[in-house]
Order: C-alpha cells, then structure tokens, then sequence
C-alpha cells in the first residue's frame, strides 16, 4: 500500500497563482498519475486539474487589487 501526501486537502478553499482575480477553487479531488498528484479543483460548476506548485492557501490581495 502507498500513502499519498498532498499538499491541500478535499474541501479546501484555494487559489491558483496565475488567476489575476484571485477567485476561490474549490480542492474537490486528486488525480494520481506516475508523474505527481493534480488536484481537482471546481469553481462556477466546472473543474480543472492543477499541480501543487500552481496553488496556493491563501488569496494574493496584491494581485487582486492590481488588476
């Protein structure tokens, strides 16, 4: 058996970096492949998939309000 350690967790509000109105994401999953974990992430009713290094925990206000 292996144990997958993920950086966010089901449930969790996220942000992704490149999103310049910083909306929340909502983690709703994982996809475990050979080459890493991708999280799902839903927002508006659709849900895209995203490396842990594109998410972060909290909102980047200084991008939300530079925009």
């Amino acid at each position: 058996m292996q144990i997958i350690d993920t950086q966010h967790n089901i449930g969790e509000l996220v942000f992704l970096i490149t999103d310049p109105d910083q909306y929340p994401h909502l983690v709703t999953g994982y996809l475990v492949r050979n080459d890493g974990i991708r999280y799902a992430l839903s927002m508006k009713g659709s849900e895209t998939y995203h490396y842990d290094f594109e998410i972060i925990s909290e909102k980047d206000i200084i991008k939300a309000l530079s925009e």
